[in-house]
């Protein structure tokens, strides 16, 4: 085991919100039951109890419950970035709209490098514990098309268009984290607000494609 060979091991597991699902309160907090909706929610579930179990083992294992997190380097498939490239894709003239489905989503969004320096803080803690990373607030996907086509410099209502193909299925509902307890065990905080992220991340995908 990780305890015999290497005793001094620090095990941090990156678990979701999603394992709160259709939570049954909110905001959620580390001791929220949980209750997933969807095959990635109980997965997630699956490997936090495991990482729960090697801590009762002796281990010193953390489990980090991360809420959306985004960056310049996020993948095309998620709908923050998705959003970003294609304002940048229309306002370099590479592209003339947007399909996207509900806009009215709400999301607790964060800056993923604030999670990473929460991650670093969780393992050098006195004793290995779990907790929730966030933003504490929600925004809506809509905000996120507004922020990144005015950065842009365009008007979104004359480029996204709704598509039906894009409504997903089984999301879970009102997702929040409480960061009580990192605020107050690891005196951490998000440092970036939700407009900068959206704002730089439109940024970077517009000079991406001017030096392409």
């Amino acid at each position: 085991s990780a305890q015999r060979e290497v005793p001094h091991t620090r095990f941090f597991f990156a678990s979701s919100c999603q394992v709160f699902g259709d939570a049954r309160e909110t905001p959620q907090r580390e001791t929220t039951p949980f209750n997933p909706v969807n095959p990635y929610g109980v997965s997630k579930m699956e490997a936090t109890h495991k990482v729960r179990a090697a801590r009762e083992a002796g281990l010193f294992a953390v489990n980090g419950f991360l809420y959306n997190h985004e960056s310049p380097r996020r993948g095309d498939r998620f709908v923050t970035q998705k959003i970003c490239r294609g304002a940048a894709a229309i306002a370099g003239g590479q592209a003339t709209e947007l399909r996207l489905g509900d806009t009215s989503m709400a999301r607790d969004f964060s800056d993923a490098r604030d999670f990473v320096r929460g991650m670093h803080l969780a393992l050098q803690a006195a004793v290995p514990e779990d907790f929730i990373f966030a933003s504490g607030e929600t925004h809506t996907v809509q905000e996120v098309v507004e922020i990144a086509f005015d950065t842009a410099g365009l008007d979104w209502r004359k480029h996204v268009v709704r598509d039906e193909a894009f409504t997903r299925q089984a999301e879970p509902n009102r997702l929040v984290g409480d960061t009580a307890k990192a605020r107050a065990v690891l005196d951490w905080e998000p440092e970036t607000a939700f407009r900068d992220l959206i704002v730089e991340m439109t940024q970077v995908a517009m000079r991406s494609r001017k030096s392409a």
